[in-house]
């Protein structure tokens, strides 16, 4: 899927790269010309397709991938290995072509468009074994505040400690409507799945790179977390 729409918020010198592979759909944006374009595609195996996907998108915004002045990566939560890829991927072109790098959180992406009233936005995904991927923002201003960090926990535990009433659910929680539901009854949940979204990123990318927080490549690395009864068991000497 294809869109293009025009962006006020990014200078129009400006040509960006987003990659955000956390969840069974690909998305990349591509900023140019103040133009945004996004792509949206679901693979069978990313990793054969990722450097097509994104090839096709930068010739529909006929710009040379050597022209870009930055490449920002969704980081996840989410699939590690569409994570893996997205890295690797990133650091592979920018160590040739020396493009700057811009890591990003990739539930950053639903905390404008799941953003009103004066509400904050509680992104929530199934993290398997009865544990849940959660974190809270309140955007204000063009801004997005981080009120709880990405956490690995039980729902009711994430419910009770890091929301409120004053919470709207999103990414999965419609799979954990119940579960909300007992203990905030009257909360807003987005009806289906809502998963993170390259265009979502465009702007905080943006403002990273006109402020110049840029991304080492040895530091670009997917978000990983896992429970603490998890622990690499020690070498027999």
């Amino acid at each position: 899927m294809i869109r293009k729409k025009e962006s006020a918020n990014l200078e129009a010198e400006a040509k960006i790269l987003v990659i955000e592979n956390s969840s069974p759909v690909l998305s990349l944006a591509l900023i140019s010309g103040n133009r945004l374009r996004e792509l949206k595609v679901s693979f069978s195996d990313t990793n054969k397709n990722l450097i097509a996907a994104i090839d096709y998108l930068l010739s529909l915004g006929k710009v040379k991938i050597r022209n870009l002045d930055a490449l920002a990566v969704g980081i996840g939560p989410g699939s590690f290995t569409g994570l893996r890829i997205a890295c690797s991927a990133a650091k592979g072109i920018n160590s040739a072509l020396g493009i700057p790098l811009i890591s990003l959180p990739s539930f950053l992406s639903l905390t404008k468009s799941c953003s009103f009233q004066g509400k904050d936005t509680a992104v929530i995904f199934d993290a398997k074994r009865e544990l849940i991927y959660g974190a809270v923002y309140r955007y204000r201003q063009e801004r997005a505040f981080v009120k709880t960090p990405v956490r690995l926990e039980k729902i009711e535990k994430f419910l009770k400690r890091h929301c409120g009433k004053r919470c709207v659910f999103t990414g999965e929680s419609v799979k954990f409507k119940d579960e909300i539901k007992k203990i905030y009854p009257e909360a807003v949940i987005s009806e289906n799945t809502v998963f993170p979204d390259a265009g979502g990123l465009m702007p905080f990318a943006g403002k990273k790179y006109f402020n110049k927080e840029f991304t080492k490549p040895n530091n670009l690395e997917p978000l990983y977390l896992h429970p603490d009864n998890c622990q690499i068991r020690p070498r027999k000497q």
